[in-house]
């Protein structure tokens, strides 16, 4: 998946003929349970035992993510728990709480919303699936 990853990200540098610095990423928790939560844990938990030394191998390949409705509970433990990332990982994590109109302006800061799929809150006629 890595080398996947950073293919298409040089390919898609290439197509618009400049250096694309990494990915945005968007979470959306609307709907979120403490057992998918769980589930989510344990998966990732797995997963990093792949990982060399533990680390994620990708950090970098996403330039910010946004978590979009996030439970008030959530949102506090992140508040504490950002403490424990560099800085600069942590600065690259921007959460929002359901229906806060300050995310649809930190989106237009990467894209147009027209680039968008409504269930994100753009107007773009492009199928979800192509975007993932």
């Amino acid at each position: 998946y890595g080398l996947f990853f950073w293919d298409t990200l040089a390919q898609e540098s290439e197509a618009v003929g400049t250096w694309l610095d990494g990915r945005l990423l968007v979470v959306d928790l609307a709907g979120i349970s403490m057992m998918k939560a769980k589930r989510a844990v344990e998966f990732f938990g797995k997963q990093s035992k792949q990982w060399p030394e533990k680390e994620n191998p990708l950090p970098d390949g996403f330039h910010e993510t946004v978590i979009i409705n996030v439970p008030w509970v959530l949102e506090r433990l992140w508040s504490t728990a950002k403490r424990l990332f560099p800085a600069r990982d942590a600065a690259r994590v921007r959460i929002f709480r359901a229906g806060d109109p300050a995310y649809l302006v930190e989106l237009q800061r990467h894209t147009s919303l027209d680039q968008v799929p409504p269930r994100f809150g753009g107007s773009s006629k492009a199928p979800l699936s192509s975007f993932m």
